[in-house]
């Protein structure tokens, strides 16, 4: 009897234990109004940096155009047995329109006509909403310090130079992605900026310049292997003259001549009687 009773005193003990260790809805109200402040400013915490960030991250925009390398016929797509030559083409292409020439010429391309009107150029900035306020922010961080000038669009009125390319070629390239479909010859060339119409004009300028000079790098290579052809072919003729005038002098001292037409024809008929 004793053994049961202490038994089920002690299952009552641990259901009553249990109850406490729960926490009912009551409790749970008990300790978010403990807690209402810090929830309260958390939450508009997080809600005015978020409203912050919609109105003042700029947008970004990708225009992306398609480049088809074709390989032009030669010896090398004869003896091209593994296709690893046509990967690192890819590969050198890649590289070439991501090049600082290959940029400098698209940005030569543009200043002319352009130069005061994109955002690369820092010459059309994207301006979100609320500049006043930040403005005034500003000047009220640094006591007055602040000049608003410094935030306007910069302005050009100088010609194109080697120096202006340098000062913009890092930036378009920052802004280029170039990516190889694999198991095709297509390049895909993309840019992404602030505003549409400027990720357009720079991606088409890219691609266009690219093919520009990709002509002028095969004409080269092709004028050079075609001088170096006739370069080989002369000094092969020199050889053979030389070989020639070598065979008929040795002929001329052993006295050794050849027979043609009529005297080989005598002598089969010889041979033959």
């Amino acid at each position: 009897m004793n053994s049961a009773t202490n038994l089920g005193s002690q299952n009552n003990s641990h259901i009553v234990n249990n109850m406490d260790q729960e926490l009912s809805i009551r409790d749970y109200l008990f300790i978010l109004r403990f807690h209402s402040k810090k929830i309260t400013f958390l939450t508009l915490v997080g809600l005015g940096y978020s409203l912050y960030s919609i109105f003042t991250l700029p947008p970004s925009y990708v225009a992306t155009t398609t480049v088809v390398i074709q390989e032009k016929p030669g010896a090398g797509m004869i003896m091209d047995l593994t296709g690893n030559r046509d990967r690192n083409r890819m590969s050198n292409e890649i590289q070439l329109i991501r090049s600082r020439s290959v940029a400098k010429a698209a940005i030569e391309e543009i200043w002319s006509i352009k130069k005061n009107n994109l955002a690369i150029f820092d010459s059309y900035p994207f301006y979100p909403r609320g500049r006043r306020v930040r403005q005034f922010i500003k000047e009220l961080f640094t006591l007055g310090l602040y000049n608003p000038g410094s935030d306007a669009p910069a302005y050009y009125d100088v010609d194109y130079s080697d120096n202006v390319g340098e000062r913009f070629a890092g930036r378009l390239i920052g802004g280029l992605q170039v990516n190889h479909r694999q198991g095709t010859n297509i390049i895909d060339i993309s840019y992404k900026s602030v505003w549409p119409e400027e990720a357009k004009l720079i991606v088409n300028t890219v691609a266009k310049v690219y093919e520009k000079l990709d002509q002028k790098w095969s004409g080269e290579k092709a004028n050079n292997s075609v001088q170096f052809l006739q370069d080989l072919v002369g000094t092969q003729e020199i050889y053979l003259r030389n070989a020639e005038r070598e065979v008929t002098l040795f002929k001329k001292q052993e006295r050794m001549y050849n027979l043609d037409g009529n005297a080989i024809a005598i002598t089969t008929q010889i041979g033959n009687i």
